[in-house]
């Protein structure tokens, strides 16, 4: 998990920490190519150059941007789908043999959800909606679904507990989607990153089935 984390916060994200300075520099160079053209037109006016450089700059850093935003979202989307993964993963080779209601744990584990696993973890002990980054994982998984699957309950529900988060610039796509209006920070990565970390700091050690439901 670590080395994900590590991975793109040190070698990915910090691609973009100066597409401000990125923007302003290509258009300072489509500033310089356009001055250094020859004038066809002799009521050549160098404002309409500065204007169209200008909004050349914009697009340049709005794209920049939705770079950004599209990395961000795929690797938090990442972050969620190893956690589950590896939790599965550790179910499985624990339980490995166990059958409940006559279901194998892999028949069990291999489609349940994030419900459903906090459910299996209450099951042996572990409440994890009683941990203090409980909210911040669950958020993480509603993001997820949202980057994934796009308008749908997951996108309802994050809007509603975290409207915050679709607060940031809308790219004004052809089809209008409540979820191209999501929009993280990097600061977003690094909150959900701890919350897994503290998930798996948190973990006990051992399970013992306490709940057979």
């Amino acid at each position: 998990m670590g080395v994900y984390v590590d991975g793109f916060s040190t070698r990915l994200l910090p691609i973009f920490d100066h597409i401000d300075e990125e923007a302003s520099a290509e258009a300072e160079k489509a500033w310089q190519n356009a001055m250094s053209s020859p004038a066809y037109d002799e009521n050549f006016d160098p404002g309409d150059y500065a204007e169209a450089v200008q909004e050349y700059a914009i697009e340049v850093y709005e794209n920049l941007q939705f770079t950004q935003q599209q990395l961000l979202g795929l690797a938090t989307a990442g972050l969620y789908h190893l956690w589950e993964r590896l939790l599965k993963q550790f179910f499985c080779k624990e339980l490995r043999g166990w059958t409940f209601d006559g279901l194998t744990i892999y028949k069990i584990i291999a489609p349940a959800d994030f419900r459903r696993l906090e459910e299996l973890l209450s099951q042996f002990g572990f409440h994890v909606a009683q941990q203090s980054y409980y909210a911040d994982l669950s958020e993480l998984r509603l993001v997820a679904n949202v980057f994934k699957h796009g308008d749908g309950k997951s996108c309802e529900e994050l809007q509603t507990s975290a409207p915050h988060l679709f607060e940031g610039h809308n790219y004004h796509f052809d089809i209008f989607s409540k979820a191209d209006s999501l929009e993280l920070k990097p600061s977003d990565f690094t909150r959900y990153a701890k919350a897994v970390t503290d998930f798996w700091d948190t973990f006990p050690e051992n399970l013992t089935l306490v709940d057979a439901g």
